[in-house]
């Protein structure tokens, strides 16, 4: 697979201006009570497609791992799972064994997620 720098930086830039439209949209929702407290987020909700359907779980800003319920502090955290062939999951988390660093978890079909592992792969290459 012959993946440029330039088509890598491409995705990388894509993901940026998703996130900032996505934290964009959060914002402003946070901000309309009407929109919340009458219900009109489940509107929206009902409308996406299932089958392309994009969940994220966790909290860079929560330390999930410092959590302890009287059984003990947490060994692993996975809150990744999809249930479609085109579902995207993701998670974000403090890390477990490093101050500053992040776990990321990723969710994808198989076939996805072998094309996901070689691009990634060859974006490391050029670190």
């Amino acid at each position: 697979m012959g993946w440029s720098s330039s088509y890598v930086q491409q995705i990388a830039e894509r993901f940026t201006i998703g996130a900032e439209i996505i934290g964009e949209a959060i914002r402003k929702w946070r901000k309309d009570e009407e929109w919340i407290m009458n219900g009109y987020w489940l509107n929206e909700l009902s409308a996406i497609d299932k089958n392309r359907t994009f969940s994220v779980a966790g909290s860079p800003k929560h330390d999930f791992y410092a959590t302890d319920f009287s059984w003990g502090r947490p060994e692993i955290l996975e809150s990744v799972s999809i249930d479609s062939d085109n579902g995207v999951s993701m998670s974000c988390n403090r890390s477990r064994d490093s101050y500053g660093d992040l776990e990321i978890g990723l969710c994808l079909p198989k076939n996805r997620m072998n094309a996901f592992a070689a691009i990634f792969n060859h974006g490391l290459s050029f670190l």
